[in-house]
């Protein structure tokens, strides 16, 4: 008898950990595994609209730039140096205010999404700026897991 409810427990210990198994593998995977990342940017049309507004303020700060590297080079030609050397400390001026704003636009429209637990989140403007990243993922710590890896760009 005692030999019997020593192999009931045993089967309901096993039981459990079956069952347990059974919700683990049932469980959603991590955004990373279920689908592609680029796939999921791609279909996000708010990400798009916002990566499209990037690209038009970053080719009106070019525009800028060259415009004014062509001056700059024609006050050299014709040996307007004072307004040269101006003309350089206009423009760089005029570049770091264009990315300062460039920046903190595109900082306040996104967020990341940790690979590991999935948790939304937005990271301080230093890390943000500072981190290794690639087109669409950024390498932070996630401050629920505190994993560093790459984690998904999306929009707030």
């Amino acid at each position: 008898m005692e030999r019997n409810s020593q192999e009931v427990q045993k089967l309901e210990k096993q039981n459990k950990k079956i069952v347990q198994l059974q919700k683990a593998l049932n469980k959603p995977k991590g955004i990373a595994e279920v689908t592609d990342i680029t796939k999921i940017m791609n279909n996000e049309t708010r990400y798009k609209e916002l990566t499209r507004s990037m690209w038009k303020l970053s080719a009106v700060e070019i525009a800028v730039e060259l415009i004014g590297m062509t001056f700059i080079a024609y006050c050299i030609i014709n040996k307007m140096n004072t307004t040269a050397y101006i003309s350089v400390a206009v423009l760089v001026v005029i570049l770091v205010a264009m990315s300062v704003v460039l920046l903190k636009n595109y900082y306040q429209k996104v967020a990341y999404i940790c690979p590991n637990c999935d948790y939304k989140f937005v990271p301080e403007l230093k890390k943000f700026m500072f981190a290794s990243h690639t087109p669409h993922t950024r390498r932070l710590r996630c401050p629920n897991c505190h994993k560093k890896s790459y984690c998904l760009e999306t929009v707030r």
